[in-house]
């Protein structure tokens, strides 16, 4: 169950306390991971909108657990499109460059634009690993989008 995931929990709490600690500007606290901690970067950012200013999935997936249909229910109650960013290479032996694909059909199915809302990154000769020379265009573009208030 989305709503009781125990990982999601865990990423508010850990949020909550590091702002307790630090000075953190909450309006720009953005998911990223690889692989399945790309799903959960994308996951974070739908399950935790209040928390999460937008995702960077590279080589994620999200269908193999069902997420997709979890995207489609939560859009219809955020105050706001999460933004994000999706990398994915043609070569990933470990993760189709298919389930990329289908996260940027999902969100533009439900009314994302890519290079406003979303970018993805698809890349020829690129197997499953991260892709360091995107980081800063990554970050240039999510940190200029970020949940609306002030720090």
């Amino acid at each position: 169950d989305w709503q009781v995931n125990p990982d999601v929990d865990f990423i508010r709490e850990l949020t909550s306390s590091l702002s307790r600690l630090y000075n953190v500007d909450r309006t720009r606290v953005f998911s990223s991971g690889h692989s399945r901690g790309a799903a959960m970067s994308i996951i974070l950012a739908f399950e935790l909108p209040d928390v999460i200013a937008g995702f960077w999935s590279e080589m994620g997936f999200v269908e193999a657990n069902g997420y997709t249909a979890r995207m489609r229910e939560r859009s219809t109650t955020l105050a706001r499109r999460p933004p994000g960013v999706l990398v994915h290479g043609y070569g990933d032996p470990d993760v189709p460059f298919r389930e990329s694909e289908l996260i940027a059909e999902t969100l533009e199915s439900l009314g994302w634009a890519s290079g406003e809302d979303y970018l993805f990154f698809d890349l020829d000769y690129v197997a499953h690993e991260w892709q360091p020379q995107y980081n800063q265009p990554i970050w240039d573009f999510l940190s200029a989008r970020g949940l609306p208030g002030e720090l």
